[in-house]
């Protein structure tokens, strides 16, 4: 064992402990991929409950035996059992062990599992036994109970850079800690690079090998440019120290030593898996995996086969399991696997095909009454749709390109990915000029919203001016309608409301031509907003609800919570103000099922403005620095059209205060959690 310091696991003792003190449990198999520190976890569970058995405990490292049958053997070893010609080695040890009262921790038994047959029959023959193992996957034997050893805590995104003391509290911060000291001794945890930290032990998984490597490398370089080189995690951590194994020295060798234990069909199917970011379904393994060769049942028992070895994690409870991830350390090992066979652009291929017909799927959904469901699928592949964008950047298939970037702009704008989404567009755009116009027009308007909701005007307006330059040329009514309408609203946002009037009623009176009652919607909605802005309330209102019995109907909650927000708006300037809040607080209630932070940024000010309006100075401070630490995080800033109206009433608020309340309500404001901030505003 090596002869460092301990760090952290206190949890996870106590709890191995405790299933070790039980009755029930004789034979506890702690699991976990290579780098996860079972071993070390094991070894100190050792020195904490050996006092307890009579005869202590004996450890057997496994990892040189390469033969199942010699296990019996270095159990012998280990307990100083003498062999004898007249008895086999499994006699000599029950004879040894009938009678004693001992823990036997059996140390890396991964390659060597069909071994597990003879621990039952030690345990069956010696009563007062129990047995820990340490391996990257079940034995599968009878009375085999399992613990699963977890990743290192690493502090959440939401710490502030310079809190150096609840950055110490994670272990992974204070392993890194400890091991740079032991090449570094005048290492230390900083305000400076506390955040930095933090981040590598993040990006490593919280794999205490991983972080044990990196830790080694800060003799030679900075934690900061540590951070910088470790988007190649295999390559960077390398040369550990020179009394561990040499499949512990390097994190790829580490993971080769599971790599190597796999069948030829399972190495196959692993690293194809490694096409995938952030988790997937079986519905998505299969399709890339590719069922004419494998069938499905086939690659589902191979999945659950992997998981067993530790190489994959199955997400959430649901049985059965729908979907699976991996460590992004294995991952990126699988990747690597799979760049350096002959079948990468086929798997890459068919990664992209499923994910496109995915979000085309998703697309249409995004505005019916299962958007919340559809929603969510998107959320949790987002990072599989970025992984196929690039592929097809990367080789040039821009038309493909510009069909996924385009079923997925809506997506974008709804969840506020704003200028990741416009980016995707105008450079699949750039690639794609010769690309069908239709596809395009599409596009060129989508990136224009996006732009609009930046602030970014002048841009917007070029997008959208090109788009219904194409919609027209190629004669499509209803997207010439919904560009319009994209055009009438940068006009409303910049304050010009004539232009968006006549913007507005084209695009409504292109609506009606072809039928399109969602389209009418909108536009009787955003024509609303000119009355609104003109200081006819009554009109608008009545634009409003017109909207929102279409919106009901259809169970667009997106689009009704943005009716409901004008509506609490306009009841609001006419002094209603429980009414106000009535209809900001069912906005606000939508907004959070359907996770639109964006406009939830609009309702909490509007919340402000309406309690600030009633004498409740303090808590719309606080409501206005919510929204404002919001609009930071989206880089969503209010619309200039909106600025007026919005400093008049935080100056309203401010006037009721002094200078020093008001600063930390604003700043107890901006420190509160989005759903911390929506529950206060429903409050009110």
């Amino acid at each position: 064992m090596r002869p460092s310091s301990f760090v952290g696991r206190a949890a996870e003792v106590a709890k191995v402990t405790d299933l070790l003190g039980s009755d029930d449990v004789r034979l506890l198999t702690m699991t976990g991929p290579g780098g996860i520190g079972k071993s070390r976890l094991a070894a100190e569970v050792v020195t904490s409950i050996q006092s307890r058995f009579a005869n202590g405990a004996a450890h057997v490292p496994l990892a040189p035996v390469s033969d199942p049958q010699l296990v019996p053997s270095a159990v012998a070893r280990a307990l100083d059992v003498t062999e004898s010609a007249e008895r086999t080695v499994i006699e000599n040890l029950t004879e040894y062990l009938r009678d004693k009262e001992l823990l036997l921790l059996l140390d890396n038994f991964e390659h060597v599992v069909s071994a597990g047959p003879t621990l039952t029959q030690l345990l069956a023959t010696c009563p007062r036994i129990k047995i820990l193992v340490t391996s990257r996957a079940l034995l599968f034997v009878r009375g085999e109970q399992e613990f699963e050893v977890p990743p290192l805590l690493v502090p959440p995104l939401d710490i502030a850079r310079d809190d150096r003391a609840r950055h110490s509290e994670y272990e992974s911060v204070r392993l890194f800690v400890e091991r740079a000291r032991e090449v570094e001794a005048t290492f230390d945890l900083s305000d400076e690079n506390a955040q930095v930290i933090a981040e590598i032990c993040t990006r490593l998984d919280g794999l205490p090998l991983a972080i044990e490597l990196a830790a080694a490398r800060i003799e030679t370089i900075s934690a900061e440019e540590i951070l910088a080189r470790i988007t190649n995690r295999l390559d960077l951590l390398t040369e550990g120290p020179a009394d561990l194994p040499e499949r512990q020295r390097t994190l790829r060798a580490a993971i080769d030593w599971d790599y190597d234990l796999l069948s030829e069909a399972e190495q196959k199917i692993f690293r194809r898996l490694g096409v995938f970011s952030g988790g997937f379904s079986i519905p998505a393994a299969e399709a890339v995996i590719g069922t004419e060769e494998y069938p499905g049942a086939y690659i589902l028992d191979t999945i659950e086969s992997l998981e067993a070895k530790s190489l994959l994690e199955a997400e959430g409870n649901a049985d059965p399991v729908d979907r699976y991830s991996m460590l992004r350390t294995l991952s990126e090992y699988a990747f690597d696997k799979l760049a350096s066979s002959d079948e990468t652009d086929l798997i890459k291929d068919r990664h992209a095909a499923f994910f496109t017909g995915l979000a085309e799927e998703a697309a249409p959904h995004l505005r019916q009454a299962d958007q919340v469901e559809w929603l969510a699928v998107l959320d949790q592949e987002h990072d599989n749709m970025r992984v196929a964008l690039q592929w097809l950047a990367d080789k040039d298939d821009a038309e493909a390109e510009l069909r996924l970037a385009a079923a997925l702009a809506y997506f974008w704008e709804f969840r506020a990915h704003l200028s990741e989404g416009q980016q995707r567009l105008e450079e699949a755009l750039a690639r794609g000029e010769d690309a069908p116009a239709p596809l395009r027009a599409v596009c060129l308007d989508f990136a224009g919203r996006l732009a609009r909701g930046q602030g970014e005007f002048k841009r917007a307006r070029q997008l959208t001016e090109h788009s219904i330059r194409l919609f027209r040329e190629i004669g499509d009514t209803n997207g010439l309608a919904g560009a319009l309408k994209s055009l009438g609203i940068i006009a409303a946002e910049r304050g010009d409301l004539t232009s968006a009037r006549s913007l507005y009623e084209e695009s409504l009176a292109l609506k009606e031509e072809v039928g399109d009652p969602r389209g009418i919607a909108e536009a009787l909605n955003n024509l609303g907003v000119v009355w609104h802005g003109e200081g006819d309330l009554v009109k608008a209102i009545e634009h409003y609800d017109r909207a929102l019995q279409y919106f009901g109907e259809a169970g667009d909650k997106q689009a009704m919570a943005r009716i409901l927000m004008n509506l609490g708006e306009a009841k609001m300037e006419q002094g209603l103000y429980p009414a106000a809040k009535g209809f900001i607080r069912g906005s606000l209630v939508l907004c959070q099922e359907v996770n639109s932070h964006w406009d939830i940024a609009d309702l909490l000010e509007l919340m402000a403005s309406t309690v600030g309006a009633t004498a409740l100075a303090e808590d719309a401070a606080k409501l206005f620095g919510a929204a404002a630490a919001l609009r930071d995080l989206l880089g969503a800033p209010l619309p200039p059209s909106e600025v007026p109206a919005y400093e008049e009433r935080l100056a309203t608020v401010r006037a009721r205060m002094k200078d020093e309340e008001f600063e930390t309500a604003w700043k107890e404001g901006r420190s509160m959690e989005v759903d911390e901030a929506v529950a206060f505003a429903l409050s009110m």
